[in-house]
């Protein structure tokens, strides 16, 4: 049940998750089972936050993430530790003024990146695609690497201009935005063509613009999932590297 919530809020963010899809694709329950008069999901919610709660009392007690499922609607809430023990957020949204802290772990700072969709206005037929399945594998990728931790992606329509200051950015966990540009160019002989993706990385709180990188590859695009996976691990490396 919890690698269903990290992977609900890996595709989709922190959208809310029903018991009805909890019974049906984790519990193996059939279309006519109905939630409201059987509290067989609600046992198994509890459970979980029974055993989540165990874990980070005892083996993950110095985990710099903390994972929690809130009480409904149910989604997934990944917070910095110190947030987590200060109180300070409450099922993933700061509390107003409060100020965000960053945990360390063997000395490297433990950063919260959301990331978005990527800005590729230029991209026609299965290509338009690539936006969304890049940022999607990245976060992936990134998800519980020592020294950076990507949740999101968040779809372009849900940021406004400039994208940290959107809603969805402020009452996330998250510390930084990720967010960049894609351009493909034209095809090759061997049906290949370049892309190159630039990504910024600035501070939810201040706005600030901490850094840009580049990121070029020549890729066949009749494969998308491939591509998107191998921009995905150039772009992660890159992007562990600056935050180093």
């Amino acid at each position: 049940m919890l690698s269903f919530f990290v992977e609900e809020r890996i595709a989709f963010g922190d959208r809310p998750v029903s018991q009805r899809r909890l019974a049906e694709e984790v519990l193996g329950k059939d279309a006519a089972f109905s939630p409201t008069p059987n509290a067989h999901v609600r046992i198994y919610l509890r459970r979980l936050r029974q055993r989540i709660a165990a874990y980070y009392v005892g083996a993950g007690a110095s985990d710099p993430v903390v994972l929690s499922v809130t009480t409904g609607p149910y989604r997934l809430c990944v917070e910095p530790r110190s947030l987590a023990r200060g109180g300070a957020a409450e099922n993933g949204h700061h509390a107003n003024g409060a100020t965000k802290k960053v945990d360390r772990r063997q000395g490297k700072p433990i950063a919260l990146v959301l990331t978005s969709e990527l800005s590729a206005p230029g991209l026609d037929g299965d290509l338009k695609l690539l936006p969304a399945l890049v940022p999607r594998a990245l976060t992936q990728y990134l998800l519980g690497k020592d020294g950076l931790v990507a949740i999101g992606p968040v779809p372009r329509d849900q940021l406004s201009d400039p994208a940290c200051e959107s809603p969805v950015a402020r009452t996330s966990a998250a510390e930084f935005l990720l967010e960049g540009t894609m351009s493909v160019g034209p095809y090759q002989a061997d049906g290949k063509r370049s892309l190159e993706v630039v990504v910024r990385m600035h501070e939810i709180d201040t706005g600030k613009h901490v850094w840009s990188r580049t990121c070029t590859e020549t890729v066949d695009v009749r494969d998308l999932v491939t591509t998107a996976e191998m921009v995905a691990a150039r772009l992660a490396a890159t992007i562990l590297a600056a935050n180093a």
